[in-house]
């Protein structure tokens, strides 16, 4: 049964618990001859606890818990180190599996080229590589030459391996990549593993000769299917200017270049020197919405006090007229990062907002700006329209003497109520929990009332879920 089972689970995942103690089979040195012999992959970690409290206290307990499953480590890569568009960069790299078993699930062997300059992705796989073959305690080498495309830009490529699920749904996802036990080379943000070589691809650049292995054609604006969808900036898409930026953020005036030797996270930030990136965001917004624009600055020999050193919204409404001018500001000279943050009102409803990381008119004309981290937050009001903007009977109904719209006065939009003996009634749908704190707030304007009124007010009554 013993060459039996070590043949079958060489190629089918292996699992289980220990029982009760028995020395000297559940003891470290045959517990881990057995585990590597049947390529265990995962072990009941509560079960039972004598045995496993005795491979802790006889010092073993660590080698098995890295051993079972796969432990890939990169041990040599040699690879082409320039191609002209349309050459080819040979590869070969080596892998060891220190683990006791090989991976289950199949991974496309994928190679990913990243351009310095713009983040933009391309990759290519080979799908003739299966990692469920890297058996453990083996040493496996592959071996292929990258052909570029023809119209590939120049410019200098970082590569990475790119071990992820092979199914649509999962691939960009962090949790589903395969990682090496390498210190250093798995790339947090994006679960690709670093292979600390670039590529310089020139107009006439030499290739070096290719390898025996396969051809793998390289595809260009792969990013959606290499990297992480970003989910940190709200309705903002990467606001951490990840990747190729070019797909999410436009140049504004002077533009702005990409930037890695300063950023507030991640691996890269915009600069910008006079000019800016610009994004324009489609969402829905209803009327009374609070909406949040914050991010990082850091700022080189800049003027202070500037009004355009900030991060610059305009928001569109849905009637076709503009909110202008909302910023973050950041305060200029020298400076690291640094938050910049406001929050407005938006009281009528509205569809987009474009949002620009701003640096511009600076009477100096040296300084420079980072910006980094940019995120927009919508939080719709629990009340609807409590800017009474357009149709107001849709939300509000009379109270008593009732109100009417007004136009004459108004805090902000187009309209506000009058009310002369009355008032506007709404009644809010809250899940509120128990505790919770309830604010209400808004603007008034009277004309020759009475002082002290205990009925002129903003006035809520709650009802309680018992009734």
């Amino acid at each position: 049964e013993y060459d039996y089972l070590e043949r079958e689970t060489k190629y089918t995942s292996m699992g289980g618990e220990t029982c009760h103690p028995n020395s000297p089979r559940s003891d470290c040195a045959k517990a881990k001859e057995e585990l590597e012999k049947f390529h265990y992959t995962y072990l009941n970690s509560g079960y039972h606890m004598d045995v496993l409290n005795g491979w802790e206290s006889d010092d073993c307990m660590q080698e098995i818990s890295a051993r079972l499953g796969y432990r890939l480590l990169l041990k040599t890569g040699s690879f082409g180190s320039g191609a002209a568009p349309g050459g080819t960069v040979p590869y070969s790299i080596e892998i060891e599996n220190l683990g006791y078993a090989s991976p289950v699930n199949e991974r496309p062997f994928q190679l990913v080229l990243r351009e310095t300059g713009s983040g933009a992705i391309c990759a290519g796989s080979d799908n003739s590589e299966d990692v469920r073959e890297w058996f453990g305690g083996e040493t496996h080498t592959v071996d292929g030459n990258l052909v570029l495309p023809s119209d590939l830009p120049e410019g200098t490529y970082e590569m990475f391996l790119n071990l992820a699920d092979e199914s649509a749904n999962l691939r960009t996802d962090l949790n589903f990549k395969m990682k090496v036990a390498n210190i250093g080379l798995n790339e947090e943000s994006t679960g690709m593993i670093d292979l600390q070589h670039s590529v310089a691809v020139t107009a006439g650049g030499y290739s070096a000769a290719n390898n025996s292995g396969p051809a793998i054609a390289v595809v260009c604006g792969m990013e959606q299917d290499v990297l992480p969808p970003d989910t940190s900036s709200g309705p903002l898409k990467n606001g951490g200017f990840e990747g190729r930026i070019a797909a999410d953020w436009s140049n504004f005036e002077g533009g702005y270049t990409v930037d890695t030797a300063f950023k507030h996270s991640g691996s890269q930030s915009v600069k910008i020197i006079d000019g800016g990136a610009l994004q324009q965001v489609s969402v829905d917004i209803e009327a009374g919405s609070r909406v949040t624009i914050k991010g990082y600055g850091k700022a080189i020999g800049t003027s202070t006090g500037l009004w355009d050193y900030g991060i610059y919204t305009d928001v569109k409404h849905a009637d076709g007229s503009w909110l202008y001018g909302q910023i973050a500001n950041l305060p200029g000279g020298t400076h690291d990062f640094t938050l910049a943050q406001k929050t407005f009102v938006v009281w009528k409803a509205a569809t987009s907002i474009n949002v620009y990381a701003m640096y511009r008119d600076d009477p100096i004309t040296a300084g420079v700006a980072y910006f980094d981290d940019i995120e927009v937050i919508v939080e719709a009001p629990v009340a609807k329209n409590g800017g009474f903007e357009g149709n107001v009977v849709a939300d509000w109904s009379n109270f008593k003497g009732g109100y009417t719209v007004d136009q004459t006065f108004r805090y902000s939009g187009d309209q506000s109520i009058k009310i002369t003996d009355g008032g506007a009634l709404q009644q809010v749908a809250l899940n509120a929990e128990a505790g919770s704190q309830v604010t209400i707030k808004g603007y008034s304007k009277a004309v020759g009332t009475s002082i002290g009124l205990w009925d002129y007010a903003i006035y809520a009554d709650v009802k309680y879920v018992d009734g």
